[in-house]
């Protein structure tokens, strides 16, 4: 009996441990959704955060515009990091963008001009 607990501990160690491995950078893929009902272009944004102690850093996050048409390629915005938390980041980009991250269930709200745009999973 003693031999099987101990056999559990061990294994839920090591699941618990391979989820993050520290120092590690992962990629995040989020897709967005216009508020305003917007058609036409697709918008998606990657981040980039580094399994850190206490909570993951955010490290980066790309802005990207697809035209909904064959071939056609991405138009890249890369953000710059404001500010951030433990739990939020707050980025911004060159054409009046402010996007609000939420860090710990990778969710985000893209704003032009104070108006929601996106909603962003």
């Amino acid at each position: 009996m003693k031999k099987i607990i101990m056999m559990s501990l061990l294994v839920a160690a090591n699941v618990a441990s391979a989820q993050a491995v520290p120092g590690a950078i992962e990629k995040h893929d989020l897709q967005c959704v216009s508020v305003k009902h917007r058609v036409g272009i697709d918008v998606s944004l990657e981040c980039f955060t580094q399994a850190l102690a206490p909570q993951n850093s955010l490290r980066g996050c790309n802005l990207l515009f697809t035209v909904v048409a064959p071939g056609a390629k991405p138009r890249v915005e890369t953000l710059k990091i404001v500010a951030q938390d433990a739990n939020d980041a707050k980025l911004t980009g060159a054409t009046s963008t402010v996007v609000e991250l939420n860090k710990r269930n990778m969710t985000a709200d893209i704003y032009n001009n104070t108006s929601l745009e996106y909603t962003c999973r």
